[in-house]
């Protein structure tokens, strides 16, 4: 059931933030009348104030109904809105409720299930400062599971939580990107001198088995069934199709990526990448690219092309492309992994946010959060102690590819 309701002013609020009025929308339906005034990208505005670097796809509306839709049966879409006095949408948190009624909170919507970063989208400070003060008089627990550790948003809700909720803020796992130049037209350069002989022997092998060759395709609505066809079943052919985890096999995060695909080949953003061996598809990507940028969201290659390390190869075409396209530069995002740091040490730093009201759910859920912190660092360390013990080091696993940590950037990402 889908329902719009408006919050209760505050006689203390600035008059700035009064000029706005804030909503909270509930449900799907209601989530989808939302598409044409959900706030873009202002790119007049200052780069401090909206956060440019993270309007990607996490921060489009595609993503937030994909999320919703996919993750119907575990949160209840709230999205809270800010609309100035003519009626037009300013800013935006999508948000969902999660726990039981008693124990509920308010966490940004798909990012536990999905883990990318994801931010409020909001088109100026004032009707941002507005989202913010609405959302808090909602007096409900907040978790930001993967916030950018630069976004405004964290100053802005310490801010506005004084005197009325506790906030925690953590670090994260970070995420990945190269800075683009021209000099990324050649990408193997970037390469130490053994990975860039990898390299070239990886290539010379593919071209042994026929014409290699890669492409970057902005597929209309009508052919990207067909194409994600193609992605989803090179990476199932991996590892993640035997234990389940493929996209083809996971009705959630495939689903959301289908319905996100179908949005963004309607935007004009997505796009599919493609390594060819002669006929035969080997390697995949599925990204978008906007806001300047190349966003990697799927890689996926298949395991018995493996010493022609075709993940890497198709990496190095779509860093190419990127700079042609003159992007400023190309986001891993998932979280910093082996593969990843063959190619960059660049990393954007990411945080949790926890906000306990001062009420009775907020410090019934800050005891529980406190006691499962304390219990998962005692456990940590007992593995840890364990570990030595048995003369074990950690994180001493060998690299997922016998070939080399460069030749399998397809097997970690998520």
């Amino acid at each position: 059931m889908a329902t719009v309701s408006q919050l209760d002013g505050r006689s203390e609020v600035p008059a700035s933030v009064e000029r706005y009025t804030c909503r909270t929308i509930d449900g799907i339906d209601a989530i989808s009348g939302l598409e044409a005034s959900w706030p873009g990208l202002d790119r007049e505005a200052p780069a401090e104030i909206v956060g440019p670097e993270w309007r990607g796809p996490m921060a489009s509306f595609g993503w937030a109904l994909a999320a919703a839709t996919a993750l119907a049966e575990e949160q209840t879409p709230r999205v809270v809105t800010a609309s100035d006095g003519d009626g037009i949408l300013r800013a935006v948190a999508p948000l969902a409720q999660s726990g039981r009624r008693s124990a509920a909170r308010l966490e940004m919507l798909g990012v536990r299930r999905l883990n990318e970063p994801a931010d409020f989208v909001f088109t100026d400070r004032a009707s941002f400062d507005a989202l913010v003060d609405g959302m808090l008089r909602l007096r409900r627990p907040l978790l930001l599971g993967r916030l950018p550790a630069q976004s405004p948003t964290i100053e802005a809700l310490r801010r506005a939580c004084r005197g009325r909720a506790v906030v925690v803020v953590r670090p994260q796992a970070s995420c990945p990107f190269i800075p683009l130049d021209e000099s990324w037209l050649t990408p193997e350069n970037h390469l130490s001198s053994r990975r860039r002989s990898d390299f070239r022997r990886a290539l010379r092998r593919a071209e042994r088995h026929g014409d290699v060759r890669a492409e970057v395709l902005t597929p209309a609505p009508e052919h990207l069934d067909g194409l994600l066809q193609i992605a989803f079943d090179i990476e199932a052919r991996s590892w993640k199709g035997a234990a389940g985890t493929a996209l083809a096999c996971d009705p959630l995060r495939g689903g959301h990526l289908r319905q996100f695909a179908h949005w963004a080949s309607r935007a004009g953003t997505l796009r599919i990448a493609l390594l060819w061996i002669g006929r035969e598809p080997i390697a995949m990507q599925i990204a978008t690219e906007e806001a300047g940028r190349w966003w990697l969201l799927k890689i996926g290659f298949d395991p018995a092309w493996s010493d022609c390390s075709p993940g890497t190869l198709l990496l190095a075409e779509t860093l190419r492309h990127a700079v042609r396209q003159q992007l400023t530069s190309y986001e891993f995002l998932g979280t910093v992994e082996n593969w990843t740091q063959v190619w960059t040490d660049h990393e954007h730093e990411c945080v949790s946010v926890r906000v306990y009201p001062f009420n009775l759910n907020g410090a019934a859920l800050l005891a529980t959060d406190a006691f499962a912190i304390a219990r998962r660092r005692i456990s940590q360390s007992r593995l840890c102690h364990w570990l030595r013990r048995s003369g074990i080091r950690e994180n001493s696993g060998a690299p997922p590819d016998d070939n080399s940590v460069l030749t399998n950037p397809a097997t970690t990402k998520s």
